[in-house]
């Protein structure tokens, strides 16, 4: 065979696999993205395909993570719980979330029930309420008799990335991330004493451990806005109510070539230019002559 025929066959296969995914594109991984893009892709817009090489490197992030995961677990032994799932309510009434989750079932089926991808993340509880599923990298148990955890987000970074961590803290979409992992928790009845996120350079292997402040009232703040509008975009969808568009007086002129969609704002992080978030007032500019956004995080 080629090299070339072989090539084009294996990237071809990468994004085949993309283009057909059918996932409902409100998971606890998402938290922290845009509410109008969740909103569009709910709705019927096509979320802009990735490049093989892009799935590739997502892969390969994934995958050190899980091997990250389990070195933690061999260093605390029969205390570490791997990719742990829980279930963050999502504060819908039960009419409502027996509608949502019904409509969701019938647009983008059960999934695979053998993959974390394919399997729809939403949960009908006993009291008849929604909650998203999330699932934590690492929860280690204190050992006490308290049900007290530890919480371990792991994320990978290319060098340029990992050397910003020091100016930018840690990222806003994994902030959000972790909130709801660790409202999961204390639903599911656990003290969450800490939380960090974990990152490895993936150019030269080096970690950083950066605890999270998830008791600051500014980020718990913040997280409650952004289920809010979590909430907003599954109702809206359900009752055929996608969100609207930005404020004329925000957008501009999309840039043809961009990657850019219709639906897409150019003031959130997945247009051509991040700006003002309109509907958090959150910077997203990440520009070197912009504002950048920065988690506090604990000492």
């Amino acid at each position: 065979m080629q090299q070339a025929t072989l090539l084009n066959a294996i990237n071809e296969a990468y994004e085949r696999r993309d283009r057909e995914a059918n996932r409902f594109p409100v998971r606890g991984s998402s938290l922290g993205e845009c509410p109008r893009k969740l909103s569009a892709l709910l709705n019927g817009h096509d979320q802009r395909k990735l490049e093989a090489k892009t799935l590739r490197v997502f892969e390969l992030g994934s995958s050190r993570g899980e091997c990250l995961a389990k070195v933690i677990a061999e260093a605390h032994p029969g205390k570490a719980s791997l990719e742990q799932e829980v279930l963050v309510p999502l504060q819908i009434s039960s009419e409502n979330s027996r509608l949502i989750y019904d409509k969701a079932l019938a647009e983008f089926g059960a999934g695979d029930p053998d993959s974390m991808l394919g399997k729809l993340p939403l949960s009908m509880g006993a009291t008849g309420t929604l909650s998203l599923r999330a699932h934590c990298d690492v929860v280690l148990l204190s050992g006490s008799e308290r049900p007290e955890v530890d919480l371990i987000e792991i994320k990978t970074k290319n060098q340029w990335g990992f050397k910003k961590l020091g100016e930018e803290g840690i990222d806003d979409g994994y902030a959000m991330q972790v909130m709801g992992q660790v409202d999961g928790l204390h639903a599911g009845g656990f003290e969450v004493r800490s939380a960090s996120v974990l990152y490895e350079n993936k150019d030269t292997c080096e970690l950083k451990l950066m605890p999270f402040n998830f008791r600051d009232p500014d980020i718990r703040g913040h997280y409650g806005l952004r289920m809010e509008r979590i909430r907003n975009v599954l109702l809206g969808w359900m009752r055929g109510e996608p969100m609207n568009a930005a404020p004329a007086v925000h957008a501009q002129p999309l840039v043809e070539g961009k990657g850019a969609l219709p639906w897409q704002c150019n003031y959130c992080g997945v247009g051509p230019i991040a700006g003002q978030c309109v509907d958090t007032g959150r910077l997203v500019n990440k520009k070197p002559n912009g504002p950048i956004p920065k988690w506090e995080v604990t000492a």
